[in-house]
């Protein structure tokens, strides 16, 4: 788990090093300075890690206590998908966020945003250079629905419904990418908070991650 969730802002640190060590003298200031804030929050939630593997035990356990905050969705989303902004330069990949501005939900958004960190760092894995990922969120019935959805080549079909387990991949997709944790992580943490994830196939290619989180 370790190993798996510490690749994702290594990733941020290095692709953000690499466009300042190439560009950074024809990068507008601002955008310099938001590349350099990334790579610092980077290496802060790397210090972090440790903690959150704890709660893996603990929410296996029974012994985790959520952290409930009211949190507006737009600027909870935003502030996570900016954190791969470096990585989508890098790769060409269209980021997108869909959500209404006054949409709110009561969850804890230090796991809730490892969740969505999670779900964004897979698709970038699997969505080809130039193609898209979209985060959206809406009301949903008595809850909200959180969706990522990228232009990869998608899940088969028979391979859905473990994807989430522990140590689970898909045969074709063994490459270095995972130790199959990263999803087991994300089920623990929705069911913790009363929800379900899952995945679809996104319309036009690739996969869907939905979940939905009681308000």
């Amino acid at each position: 788990m370790m190993v798996h969730d510490l690749r994702a802002p290594l990733t941020v640190i290095s692709t953000n090093f690499k466009i300042l060590s190439a560009r950074g003298d024809d990068l507008p200031p601002e955008m310099r300075q938001r590349f350099v804030a990334n790579t610092h929050l980077a290496i802060d939630r790397m210090t972090t890690l440790l903690d959150d593997m704890l709660a893996v035990s603990k929410i296996e356990s029974g012994a985790l206590s959520l952290r409930f905050e009211n949190i507006s969705l737009a600027d909870f989303l935003r502030g996570h998908l900016e954190f791969f902004e470096g990585q989508a330069q890098e790769s060409e990949i269209h980021c997108v966020l869909d959500c209404p501005p006054d949409l709110s939900a009561r969850f804890d958004p230090s796991l809730m945003g490892r969740v969505i960190e999670n779900l964004i760092s897979n698709a970038f894995k699997y969505t080809p250079k130039g193609g898209a990922i979209k985060v959206a969120a809406s009301a949903d019935g008595r809850g909200v629905r959180f969706s990522v959805r990228d232009s990869g080549s998608g899940i088969p079909d028979e391979y859905r419904q473990h994807i989430f387990e522990r140590y689970f991949q898909v045969p074709d997709q063994v490459d270095r990418k995972g130790a199959g944790l990263g999803l087991t992580f994300c089920r623990l943490v929705v069911e913790a908070h009363g929800g379900r994830i899952w995945v679809e196939d996104a319309a036009g290619g690739g996969s869907n991650f939905m979940i939905w989180l009681p308000r």
